[in-house]
């Protein structure tokens, strides 16, 4: 049998929400999110492959709006005065990936492996 191979190819873009002309826009919420909820958790899953000797490779194409964003000084300020918050919501992700599996295997639906839940759980 032939060796299969798995190709992981994301795509991140976010609308352009940068607006210094107001202390707190609401469409910053959404990249600040994407930061807490995608980024650090993906960044965290790949230090873990890293870690354990997991070979991988993976392709990920970030929009120039996104990039900019990402770059940008008073996003990022504004994202650490929003992270505690964000925090929280991150330590409640493994819980709220628990339940969902529960509920699916309720349902009748497949059950996950917990190797691949580990590698979703968030490292904080």
């Amino acid at each position: 049998m032939r060796p299969s191979f798995l190709a992981l190819v994301l795509h991140a873009h976010l609308p352009f929400v940068r607006h210094p002309e107001h202390e707190e826009f609401f469409e910053e919420d959404w990249l600040f999110e994407a930061i807490s909820e995608t980024y650090i958790p993906l960044t965290a899953m790949m230090q873990r492959l890293v870690r354990d000797g997991v070979p991988f490779k993976l392709s990920l194409s970030i929009t120039p709006p996104l990039c900019a964003m990402l770059q940008d000084e008073l996003l990022r300020g504004r994202y650490l005065r929003a992270a505690p918050g964000e925090a929280a919501t991150i330590r409640r992700s493994p819980a709220r990936l628990r339940k969902s599996r529960e509920e699916r295997v309720a349902r009748g639906g497949a059950r996950r492996n917990s190797r691949h839940e580990s590698a979703l759980s968030p490292a904080c």
